[in-house]
């Protein structure tokens, strides 16, 4: 016994592991048993009866009937189950001369809704709506805002389409071989002297352009002089012919190849040609779209008042708008343009070619021809 205290190490019972002999059992088995106070019936070793210090019951924290920290009980004063509010705060200054002319409350802090309408909307919620759904704006145009910005950015953007346009039809009437004629009997096949809608399509695929119906309305809405929904040579002319004189001259000098119909594009014109054919044709359909979709934006957007703007165009109100009146409006606008630039700007919207436009072209120009959104 005195070895075993001295070297524990050496043996394999550790005096630590040995029970004490106060705790061996009847049988003499070194393991451990319960203490007298945690004996039951069922087993020496765990007690199942329930605590007496450990009663949910008489627990003064998780009592929710007596629980000081948590009354769920109504406040009379109130009615809310969660919490007492303060009573409402009163603002210690008076509201500003801004927040009475707003409808400032000053307990509140909030706007009286009668007081957010103004005057010109209540008397317009009084007033008839006229049929037709749509109020134009009775807009006046003394100076920089949304709606005369909105036309004049329409018009420098018509400048630019027309200038690509001019470019490619430049290019193609330096072309040896292209004629004016030659070019509308590739539509005109039945020899009529008109184009319709279904063989202005089928003559452009010939050329490996397909447009959509869409495109094809706008395109004759342009260039159809007398409105019966067909192209003439006349119209095939102003359409594909440059505005500059010495191109347009070039062009209009050239005799027809194709005298008795019976040759094809192939044998009429070189790849090259039909090349910038088709490009030119591509450069007229974008344009129209590009134009129609200006135009929807003016309405749709900004509900311009053509009257205003027409007015605002014509500097001397003699009715009319001639060129210098749209150059010296632009400049306004820090928009100066060249003379070719005024050139294509003002035949895009003088149809009948009198030097001057009137009410009516002007609103033509600006009106949406579709009711398809571009």
């Amino acid at each position: 016994e005195s070895q075993l205290h001295r070297s524990p190490r050496k043996y394999a019972e550790s005096p630590r592991r040995i029970a004490s002999p106060s705790r061996i059992g009847a049988g003499g088995s070194p393991r451990r048993i319960a203490s007298p106070s945690k004996v039951s019936a069922l087993s020496p070793r765990r007690n199942y009866a329930p605590s007496p210090t450990k009663s949910y019951a008489q627990s003064p924290r998780r009592n929710y009937a007596q629980s000081p920290r948590r009354n769920y009980a109504p406040s009379p004063s109130k009615g809310s189950p969660l919490r007492h509010s303060s009573p409402p705060r009163v603002h210690s200054r008076s509201p500003s001369k801004l927040e009475q002319d707003l409808g400032y409350s000053a307990y509140t802090g909030t706007l009286r809704k009668s007081s957010i309408l103004s005057s010109a909307e209540k008397n317009r919620s009084r007033s008839p709506r006229p049929q037709g759904g749509i109020i134009k704006k009775a807009l006046k145009y003394d100076g920089p805002n949304p709606e005369t910005e909105a036309v004049i950015h329409t018009m420098k953007q018509f400048i630019v389409m027309d200038k690509d346009l001019e470019v490619a039809k430049q290019d193609l009437a330096l072309r040896p071989d292209f004629n004016l004629l030659d070019f509308f009997r590739t539509f005109d096949v039945a020899g009529i002297g008109s184009v319709s809608t279904i063989e202005l399509e089928e003559g452009m695929r010939k050329y490996g352009v397909y447009p959509n119906r869409e495109e094809l309305y706008l395109l004759i809405r342009r260039f159809d002089s007398d409105n019966d929904g067909k192209l003439r040579f006349s119209d095939f002319t102003e359409a594909f012919t440059p505005k500059q004189g010495e191109y347009s001259s070039l062009l209009n000098s050239r005799e027809p190849v194709n005298q008795n119909g019976n040759l094809d594009i192939v044998q009429l014109f070189k790849t090259e040609t039909r090349t910038q054919i088709a490009k030119t044709i591509r450069i007229l359909l974008e344009n129209e779209g590009s134009a129609e979709s200006l135009r929807q934006r003016l309405v749709k957007k900004f509900n311009v008042n053509t009257h205003g703007a027409f007015n605002y165009f014509d500097i001397d109100a003699d009715g009319i708008i001639k060129p210098e009146e749209i150059k010296i409006t632009l400049e306004k606008h820090d928009t100066f343009l060249t003379d070719r630039e005024l050139h294509l700007l003002f035949t895009r919207i003088d149809t009948n070619k009198d030097n001057r436009i009137a009410y009516s072209e002007f609103v033509a120009e600006l009106t949406p021809k579709s009711d398809k959104v571009f």
